[in-house]
């Protein structure tokens, strides 16, 4: 509390002559997803503020959609030179992960107002207002701990995840090409697959997904596959099957991000373990169907896909990492809790899905 009033009673003078504020960010794209519920509430209490996004390239087209944010500019250059901030006019910097490199840049443009999380020591020497909060272990979602970060700007923090649906702001979308809108058939639910992580999360195994293919009647469901080449290859290689079962398309390594999220915004569902495409998918307010280990930081409770249909399944015993079941050293692909998570549980919930506008009587 007293940190809070600190920060109001610094920043009230200041915030009514602020013109730009930079979100910096360049993390990936489940990180940049849970960030932007961030730049929408910033929006709606200080409508007068732009808002630039501090991200990486491959996240910009994901930025490009959001009608929150007003400009982009890629962490790298900024790191290299600070003064593209000032070239922008960023009068307020936030720093949610926070990034080091990107906490210096801020310091050395002489932006006004730095706001740093006091549990980085090292970032925070860089910022002169405050917020206190700790990831690790908080059993809380990631879009809560970067909420944290208005208090900065002295807005309130407390805002249910129930309500965080409607400040993503992914409406800037581009159009699907013919080519790939002619794909989806009006008739079914277009269901997208996307078993990989590029090795950064625990997967469902490969094999769960060709037995779900298998299950969905064909009848009512088309199955699309994505992912990028190199996924795309190591699909191929290790269940063949998936991609010869009737009605199921490969997608992998067709789509630019752009597309891929005009795709995911026109389809009806998307499965997947907790990855960049599932947090997109439930952001676009499309069935969205996670699959989760039950670790500390990467369970349901930092990560669950948040939007209006999106869903989880993850065990309810805890897991004991740093044994032969999970171990601490996970070299990427599934663990013992995922696999555990059978293509039957993934299939009562997908037939309960249904096209946007039908009856759910």
């Amino acid at each position: 509390m007293i940190l809070q009033r600190l920060n109001m009673a610094i920043t009230s003078r200041q915030l009514k002559d602020a013109r730009w504020l930079a979100i910096g960010h360049p993390m990936a794209l489940g990180d940049v997803v849970a960030s932007l519920p961030l730049a929408g509430i910033i929006k709606r209490e200080l409508p007068h503020l732009k808002i630039c996004f501090v991200g990486s390239p491959y996240a910009r087209p994901v930025i490009e959609c959001c009608e929150h944010i007003d400009a982009f500019l890629e962490a790298g250059a900024v790191i290299n030179d600070p003064d593209l901030l000032n070239r922008q006019g960023i009068d307020i910097f936030l720093n949610p992960f926070p990034h080091f490199d990107l906490a210096v840049a801020a310091f050395r443009a002489g932006i006004p107002i730095r706001v740093g999380n006091l549990r980085r020591r090292k970032v925070a020497r860089l910022c002169n207002r405050f917020v206190f909060y700790s990831r690790r272990r908080s059993g809380r979602h990631e879009i809560e701990l970067n909420l944290e970060n208005l208090a900065g700007i002295g807005l309130a923090t407390s805002f249910p995840l129930s309500g965080v649906p409607g400040f993503f702001g992914l409406t800037r979308l581009p159009g699907l090409e013919p080519e790939l809108s002619e794909l989806l058939d009006p008739g079914r639910l277009n269901i997208i697959f996307h078993p990989k992580s590029s090795g950064n999360g625990r997967e469902w195994p490969a094999s769960h997904f060709l037995s779900l293919a298998r299950m969905l009647p064909p009848d009512r469901f088309r199955v699309f596959v994505s992912g990028v080449e190199k996924e795309g290859a190591t699909l191929r290689r290790d269940v063949p099957e998936l991609f010869a079962v009737p009605g199921v398309v490969d997608l992998t390594g067709r789509l630019s991000l752009r597309q891929f999220l005009a795709f995911i915004a026109r389809a009806d569902g998307l499965v997947a373990s907790g990855t960049g495409p599932l947090h997109l998918a439930a952001a676009l307010g499309i069935h969205a169907l996670g699959i989760f280990p039950p670790r500390v930081d990467i369970d349901p409770a930092h990560w669950a896909p948040i939007g209006v249909k999106g869903e989880y399944l993850c065990l309810i015993e805890p897991c004991h990492p740093g044994g032969e079941r999970c171990p601490d050293d996970f070299p990427g692909g599934y663990c013992a809790c995922t696999a555990a998570i059978t293509p039957e549980m993934a299939l009562e919930r997908v037939l309960k899905w249904q096209k946007m506008g039908e009856s759910t009587a």
